[in-house]
């Protein structure tokens, strides 16, 4: 019981980790979580649940990584 519950705290902290890149990059392209959904096709709620790393799927994270110019695959390595 107590692994899964370790297993489960490690995925939510590379999400986190995730999310914060996520929301670093938009900052730096001066867009608004609403303008970003908005560019990506995702709802606004979807941004802020990935940005504080609650939700996370590939789909979304390479939308995202269209959006603001990276890699989705360098991010999932840091």
């Amino acid at each position: 019981m107590i692994a899964t519950k370790q297993i489960s705290q490690q995925v939510f902290e590379m999400r986190r980790k995730i999310g914060s890149k996520v929301l670093q990059f938009r900052l730096e392209q001066g867009l608004s979580q609403s303008e970003a959904a908005n560019l990506c096709g995702i709802s606004t709620h979807r941004i802020q649940q990935i940005e504080k790393g609650y939700s996370l799927s590939y789909r979304h994270l390479a939308l995202l990584a269209r959006l603001y110019g990276f890699r989705y695959e360098i991010i999932l390595r840091r």
